[in-house]
């Protein structure tokens, strides 16, 4: 990386291509990176984590923006431009950063990119946020519209999850989502023994905590490096995987000698830790619709050492029709809203919109009326989402076992979240607080003729 470079302009890059192209926090960060050159993890992770800060507010810190421009909409400025302004306000207004310091480095930027006029103008936008009372951001506002302001959601969401969980434990959440994310791992016991892994990390300055629910999960408490620059993980003995969704798979309880289909596999997480607790005994047909998404975990396989997984491109919802193979175990951990990885992914709560989990209910509905479809008599099915809605997940189910009676609903067990909603006690829901992981769903449902 050239010493010129600023992580303020590698965050203003990767925030602008997050907002245009409508990618993750983390691939627009990878894009950057490899754009610009940058080798100095330090420099990229202090980059990484201002975008972080920034997609979290970005309710809260528009809302100054666009008050400090009065007649003027920040919805009409370059978006590059924008998003260097949401930064300085940030870092102002809630980084605890030196105000002249981050005007100075914004009109910098400014005068490089777009010229002295320009530079000029965040000058003066600057100076007045400088001054600005940030009590006057909830002025005139109703008690919702407090609330998202206040703890950086949409006020959709901040309705919609005080109707789900009630108003004290939204905001419980909601406080939850805007700290630092946990860091999990999954040890990959297909190469080596749990305790020679735990070695290796504490080698190479990973300090850890075993988990005190799943046996393959660990949590990281400090490390000298980023765990992706450790021998352990690029060379596989190690993944990282939310605790909630490595709970999938333990939910699954395959077994070695099993037949399983996972319906909607890459990038081959789930898949991965499937053929683990099979130890490679059995066969899983891993299908998913996304060919760059199936190359990915056709690599993961190889670094993990999955042996007995198959991958298929095709559209999950037909494959009955061209299979004749029941399965003993069938997961389908369908798309969704992502209403659950807010935590690790702030990105999320900007760009879902209720219209969308009507659009999404329909293509899991689908999924899962065909994931049934492949499941053999006393065989296991599966159901699991990273969302925290009822459309998604509880109304689904009922609809379900409304329809095919000759499916019901068994514990979700090892049991580490709380038990789901409208009477489906035995699926279980895990939330930011009080689980300490990201909002999921799962049910778990055997065929009984």
């Amino acid at each position: 990386m050239t010493e010129e470079v600023d992580r303020e302009e590698i965050a203003v890059k990767a925030l602008t291509l997050v907002e245009l192209k409508g990618l993750s926090a983390r691939i627009a960060m990878n894009k950057v990176a490899q754009e610009m050159e940058i080798t100095n993890w330090k420099e990229r992770g202090a980059a990484h984590a201002l975008v972080f800060e920034v997609l979290r507010r970005k309710n809260a810190l528009d809302k100054i923006l666009n008050l400090t421009l009065r007649e003027r909409s920040a919805r009409l400025m370059h978006p590059y431009l924008r998003n260097l302004l949401r930064l300085s306000i940030y870092q102002m207004k809630f980084g605890k950063t030196n105000s002249a310091l981050v005007t100075n480095e914004a009109v910098k930027i400014t005068k490089e990119k777009f010229g002295v006029k320009t530079a000029k103008f965040v000058n003066a936008i600057l100076r007045q946020v400088e001054k600005f009372p940030l009590q006057k951001i909830y002025e005139n506002l109703n008690d919702l519209e407090v609330l998202s302001i206040k703890y950086f959601y949409p006020t959709w969401l901040v309705k919609y999850l005080i109707k789900l969980v009630g108003r004290h434990m939204a905001i419980k959440i909601m406080e939850k989502t805007n700290t630092v994310p946990p860091i999990y791992l999954r040890v990959n016991t297909l190469k080596s023994e749990k305790n020679e892994i735990l070695k290796m990390l504490k080698r190479e300055g990973i300090k850890i905590k075993e988990d005190k629910d799943l046996p393959d999960v660990i949590k990281v408490i400090s490390y000298d490096k980023p765990v992706t620059r450790t021998k352990a993980f690029q060379e596989g003995y190690i993944y990282m995987q939310t605790k909630s969704s490595a709970l999938v798979s333990h939910v699954l309880n395959p077994e070695p000698g099993d037949f399983v289909i996972d319906l909607c596999a890459a990038p081959g997480g789930k898949t991965t830790h499937i053929a683990q607790i099979m130890k490679n005994h059995g066969k899983i047909l891993a299908i998913d619709l996304n060919i760059r998404r199936v190359n990915e975990m056709k690599e993961k396989f190889k670094k993990l050492e999955v042996k007995i997984a198959h991958p298929l491109v095709a559209d999950s919802r037909i494959l009955h029709a061209t299979t004749l193979h029941k399965a003993d175990k069938v997961l389908v951990d369908v798309p969704c809203s992502s209403t659950g990885a807010i935590w690790s992914k702030p990105e999320i709560k900007w760009k879902v919109k209720p219209r969308d989990i009507k659009r999404i209910t329909q293509i899991q509905w689908g999924l899962l009326i065909a994931a049934a479809k492949l499941v053999k008599i006393n065989g296991i099915l599966v159901y699991s989402t990273c969302s925290i809605t009822l459309e998604e997940n509880e109304l689904l189910i009922e609809k379900f076992l409304k329809l095919n009676p000759e499916f019901k609903l068994i514990p979700a067990e090892p049991f580490i979240g709380c038990k789901a909603y409208r009477g489906l006690e035995d699926a279980q829901r895990l939330f930011p607080y009080p689980n300490e992981t990201e909002g999921f769903f799962i049910a778990k449902m055997k065929r009984i003729y």
